[in-house]
């Protein structure tokens, strides 16, 4: 597997502000012993925000953004 570094992704962002804060299962399961906490979010523009995320017991699977998102996703109208 490749260093954590080396991943990007993108995910598309739904109406439903409870699903825009949580992970993809696969991809939660894959990456959360091995990633920082908080993650670095680089934007297009070279934005960097600083997320913090947890692993919340009713979704025993997925990376839920708690710590900052509130203000990348009110920045960014998403």
């Amino acid at each position: 597997m490749p260093p954590l570094a080396d991943f990007c992704f993108f995910i598309f962002i739904i109406p439903n502000m409870e699903n825009q804060n949580r992970m993809l299962a696969a991809f939660s399961n894959v990456v959360r012993y091995n990633m920082s906490n908080p993650v670095e979010v680089i934007t297009t523009n070279g934005q960097l925000w600083s997320i913090s995320w947890v692993v919340k017991e009713e979704h025993p699977h997925r990376i839920v953004f708690i710590g900052g998102w509130q203000a990348f996703y009110e920045h960014y109208h998403l």
